[in-house]
């Protein structure tokens, strides 16, 4: 069984992301975790003024972005029926990495699979600064999925690399899976 780390923003590119991964291992055993990091400067001032008194900005945040995966996973579970796919939600408040770390480290997580959108206005960006984040913080490979990308049969994969790190064929397997 594969375990795969969808981190989202709720944005379009994210989204399609998480169908696009849902597609590329229709025909693999995996569990996908749906994650939303939030972090306090995302809730501006204006927000603070509709908390209730009862209510912690942390539980706000937290709340919502819920939610939101929940609604995730029913649309994906209605679309994409696949008696072989499990998904479940992590909201964290937390540095990005960091968290997307610890769940990689906790979840046993093989892939990481985000969307990719390079900054406005830059079209000449490739990736985004949280995906070139992860890619240079985090062990767990990447599959970046460039915006409005719709998902077809593999033909060309790009392996990056540092050269810091010996690869062996365990870790290269989920590559030469994906290959054939």
């Amino acid at each position: 069984m594969k375990t795969i780390l969808l981190p989202t923003d709720f944005s379009q590119n994210s989204i399609n992301a998480i169908k696009y991964a849902a597609k590329l291992f229709e025909h693999l055993e995996c569990e996908f975790y749906i994650m939303n990091v939030q972090k306090a400067s995302s809730f501006i001032s204006d927000d603070m003024m509709t908390v209730s008194s009862s209510a912690t900005i942390y539980n706000t945040l937290v709340d919502a972005a819920q939610k939101s995966i929940s609604n995730i996973i029913l649309q994906m579970e209605k679309k994409n029926k696949n008696d072989l796919h499990t998904y479940h939600s992590i909201v964290d408040y937390d540095n990005f990495i960091d968290s997307i770390n610890q769940t990689c480290e906790n979840s046993n997580v093989d892939l990481i699979v985000m969307g990719t959108k390079g900054a406005s206005g830059l079209s000449k960006v490739l990736f985004g600064s949280n995906t070139v984040r992860v890619i240079q913080r985090c062990k767990t490979p990447v599959l970046a999925i460039p915006d409005n990308c719709i998902f077809k049969s593999l033909d060309t994969i790009a392996f990056t690399s540092s050269f810091s790190t010996y690869y062996t064929i365990e870790n290269l397997k989920l590559l030469k899976d994906l290959a054939l």
